[in-house]
């Protein structure tokens, strides 16, 4: 067994949601239960192969890559089929392998206009194969090719079942994720003229910390624009989807310190992201299917409606503001903590003036947070809604919500079951930078 993952692992973790696709592209439209049934499966046996890299994982040596496989690809320009898990990819791969059956359970009754759930699920499993080859690549080329592939599908799902402004939106994301994708292969082909190599392995032995300033500027920048565009919203989705940006400048702020703390916040912030922020999707998500808007000023006395829903949005919303005990905690006051002592003879004052920042954003976080929750769960339900029963979270939800819940308050009390896993790879990562 160990020597078909060394061999195999990988390759089949990543590409096995394509073998569902095929099926599904066989099946009529119409068999809608055998779609549903079709990619269930395949994200569990997915999933199932992902238990049993987890399983056979060498906790002892996090630092170094594991199921490495390395062929031969597009030898023109020396890019490899090169792919390997060290501490740093494997909590993102299972994060990953864990939301996606997920995202199919809870879409079981809730399949959005236009009804098609043949298209949504298809597209879903190639997502899958994108988010798992992404964390899973060590060649830059190879990279590329899997982040395009998570964006194609993304375009299609927003310009399908985006909402009334979903073609707006979809040629909005497609231009901005073109730019960023064409510069970021300019910036690959830099380096392979600078440094002579496609392969992550070798250009993190040949990096510098030039950068590391620029990015903790950036970092507060974003903590701070985040947090103002979310006190600005009035649509319950949108200000999630801008609070992520928030927490996306707690992880670079952990990043530019270059300390072996503030890279464990940041990968520790990106796992806590994906759990809380998706959580609070799903409740957007049922709250939207419910009310048929997410309008804040809509809303209101969701805990008499549906008491299940309101309580687990108010944990969702403790974790995402970084209460100690929660998940979220341990991906933003690391990062905040590790500014005031940055590595590789960083500039203390700049870093400390950024901790400050940084700080004032998790005030903002509570404010816009809490300011959501208290209109949303409390006070009386609106009149429109009136004689409407709404009903509370449903069987489905709850068991694609369950796994979530129990992980954000696991991780807020254990860190260090994340922690021990990242940390020999994240010092690994930072003798490079002379760290």
């Amino acid at each position: 067994m160990s020597d078909f993952l060394d061999s195999w692992g990988l390759t089949l973790a990543i590409f096995l949601p394509l073998v569902g696709v095929a099926i599904m592209l066989l099946i009529p439209r119409k068999d809608e239960e055998a779609h549903k049934l079709v990619a269930l499966v395949t994200s569990l046996a997915t999933a199932g192969v992902g238990v049993a890299l987890l399983a056979n994982f060498d906790y002892d040596r996090t630092g170094i890559l594991q199921f490495q496989v390395d062929r031969s690809w597009i030898p023109l320009i020396d890019s490899r089929y090169h792919v390997a898990l060290d501490g740093l990819s494997l909590p993102l791969l299972a994060l990953t392998l864990l939301v996606v059956p997920l995202c199919v359970i809870y879409s079981w009754k809730h399949f959005p206009e236009p009804h098609n759930p043949k298209a949504f699920l298809i597209l879903i499993l190639i997502l899958e194969t994108g988010m798992v080859g992404t964390f899973c690549a060590q060649d830059l080329i190879l990279f590329f090719v899997f982040f395009e592939v998570v964006l194609l599908p993304m375009y299609f799902m927003i310009g399908v079942w985006g909402g009334p402004n979903r073609q707006y939106a979809s040629i909005k994301f497609f231009l901005y994720t073109l730019l960023g994708s064409a510069l970021m292969l300019v910036s690959f082909l830099a380096l392979y003229f600078l440094l002579g190599t496609f392969q992550i392995p070798e250009l993190a032995e040949l990096a510098g910390s030039g950068l590391a300033r620029t990015t903790g500027l950036l970092a507060v920048i974003g903590i701070i624009y985040g947090a103002l565009c979310c006190l600005a919203q009035t649509d319950m989705k949108r200000l999630i989807a801008f609070s992520s940006v928030a927490h996306m400048g707690f992880v670079m702020l952990g990043i530019a310190t270059l300390t072996d703390f503030g890279f464990n916040a940041a990968i520790f912030g990106m796992v806590a992201h994906g759990l809380i922020t998706g959580m609070l999707f799903f409740i957007a998500g049922s709250t939207k299917d419910r009310f048929h808007t997410l309008e804040i000023k809509r809303l209101g006395g969701l805990l008499i409606q549906a008491p299940h829903m309101a309580w687990l949005l108010g944990l969702s919303v403790m974790a995402s503001l970084g209460l100690p005990g929660l998940a979220g905690f341990w991906g933003e006051f690391p990062a905040i903590l590790s500014a005031y002592q940055p590595g590789a003879d960083l500039d203390v004052t700049v870093f400390r003036v950024y901790m400050v920042i940084a700080a004032l954003g998790t005030v903002l976080a509570a404010g816009y947070l809490l300011w959501l929750y208290q209109r949303v769960a409390f006070g009386e339900p609106k009149e429109e809604w009136a004689g409407h029963e709404i009903p509370d979270a449903t069987p489905y939800e709850l068991v694609a919500w369950a796994p979530m819940i129990i992980l954000m308050i696991v991780l807020g009390f254990y860190p260090n079951l994340l922690f021990d896993i990242t940390d020999g790879a994240v010092v690994r990562a930072l003798s490079a930078f002379g760290s």
